[in-house]
């Protein structure tokens, strides 16, 4: 599997047209079981990659984490989690190196506007993941992409491939 970044840059180069499909966590055991049937389908519509984003407060990290890590190791298409970087160092360390233990090497960590009630700061330019490019958001929002390869907090980040899609997703979520 190779990156995003990458993939994207060799279909530009190549000028080839692509498509990408992104998803947004289900809060629900039905909402899961429809994601997942989606999912099984996307390798027959050949996109360059898909990507799966959490929302702003966190509130649904590990069914995040679970569905990435899952799509990430079954799929034969590449695989991108969206990661909101408006939280603490230490949050966004957190949830990088559950993100790496399960498998997910894709990565965009982008920034977000705050959730209401939030007193957090944006830790962006700080969280030590590595060298970033600048790429333009949905919306007009900056985001970040974060190659992930030279972290000084983790060790390296590594692609790996997978060759095989298997069919028994709803039963890999754990719903919080």
């Amino acid at each position: 599997m190779v990156s995003t970044l990458d993939a994207i840059r060799q279909a530009v180069e190549n000028s080839c047209y692509f498509v990408s499909s992104e998803c947004v966590v289900p809060t629900t055991e039905i909402g899961a079981v429809a994601l997942y049937d989606i999912v099984e389908r996307l390798p027959a519509l050949d996109p360059l990659f898909c990507s799966i984003t959490w929302g702003n407060d966190g509130r649904t990290a590990e069914t995040f984490i679970e569905v990435a890590s899952v799509c990430q190791s079954l799929l034969s298409v590449n695989f991108q989690v969206n990661l909101t970087g408006y939280t603490s160092k230490l949050e966004v360390l957190k949830w990088l190196r559950l993100l790496k233990a399960k498998g997910v090497r894709n990565l965009l960590v982008r920034r977000s506007a705050p959730t209401a009630g939030s007193t957090t700061t944006s830790c962006n330019g700080d969280i030590g993941v590595g060298p970033r490019t600048t790429a333009a958001g949905s919306h007009g929002t900056p985001r970040e992409e974060v190659n992930a390869t030279t972290s000084t907090s983790l060790a390296p980040i590594t692609t790996v491939s997978s060759s095989f899609s298997v069919s028994a997703f709803p039963h890999a979520v754990g719903f919080v």
